[in-house]
C-alpha cells in the first residue's frame, strides 16, 4: 500500500503539487521553543535533531503515507528516515505492534542488500541502541496503516495518472486512432473496399 501511494504521488501532478504545498505551509520556519527556560526541550536540541528540512520531510511522509518514521539512537539522538522503508510487524497477543521491518527497497527485498531487518518501536524511557518512532494519523479503526486524509480521492488521483499515460501513448503512436471496423454479412469487391478505406482515411486521418 505505501508503494502504491508513492506511485500516485510520482505520477499525478495535481496530487504531487497539493502534497508539496501542504508540507511547505505546515513546515513554516521550523520548530521554535517559546519558553526554553521552562521547557526541558531546548532550541539547541530541536535544531540539532529536527532542522527545518527534516520537519518538512516528516510532514511530507505524513501527508503521502499517513505515517512518518524517526530513528532514535540511545533513546535521545533523532534522525529522519523515509517512511516508505518501513512495514509494520504483526500484532502481539495484546493487540500491540512492537516492531517494524526495515528494508532499503521493499520492491526488491529478496536481494541481500535489501534484506529486511526487524527493529523495535520506540517506547518512552528506552535506551535501545536503535529504535523507531512511528507518528501516524488517526487509524479510524484500521489495524495497521492509517487511512490518508485524501483516501476518498485515491481513484481520481489514479485516474489522472492513467489519462496522462493514455494521451502519451496516442502521441507516441502518431495520434492514429486504435480501432477495428468489422463488416458482417457483406462481401465487397476490391474497388468497393478501396473506396471504403479512402472514405475512412478522409474522416479520421
Amino acid at each position: 500500500f505505501p508503494n502504491y501511494l508513492r506511485t500516485l504521488y510520482l505520477t499525478s501532478p495535481t496530487h504531487q503539487t497539493i502534497c508539496d504545498g501542504v508540507a511547505q505551509l505546515a513546515t513554516g520556519e521550523g520548530i521554535h521553543v517559546v519558553d526554553p527556560d521552562k521547557n526541558p526541550i531546548s532550541n539547541k536540541w530541536i535544531n540539532e535533531n529536527f532542522p527545518k528540512e527534516t520537519i518538512k520531510s516528516l510532514i511530507t511522509d505524513l501527508k503521502i503515507y499517513g505515517y512518518c518514521a524517526i530513528q532514535i539512537y540511545g533513546g535521545s539522538k533523532c534522525k529522519y528516515s523515509p517512511a516508505i522503508k518501513y512495514l509494520f510487524d504483526t500484532k502481539d497477543d495484546n493487540g500491540n505492534i512492537n516492531y517494524v521491518w526495515f528494508s532499503e527497497n521493499w520492491e526488491e527485498y529478496s536481494q541481500r542488500k535489501n534484506r529486511p531487518v526487524k527493529l523495535p518501536i520506540y517506547q518512552e524511557g528506552t535506551d535501545d541502541e536503535l529504535s523507531i518512532m512511528i507518528i501516524q494519523l488517526d487509524k479510524k479503526s484500521y489495524d495497521y496503516y492509517s487511512p490518508v486524509d485524501y483516501h476518498g480521492a485515491i481513484n481520481y488521483i489514479h485516474l489522472e495518472s492513467e489519462i496522462a499515460k493514455f494521451h502519451l501513448a496516442n502521441i507516441k503512436n502518431g495520434l492514429f486512432p486504435s480501432f477495428v471496423i468489422t463488416f458482417i454479412g457483406n462481401e465487397f469487391s476490391d474497388e468497393q473496399m478501396n473506396k471504403i478505406e479512402t472514405d475512412i482515411n478522409k474522416k479520421f486521418g
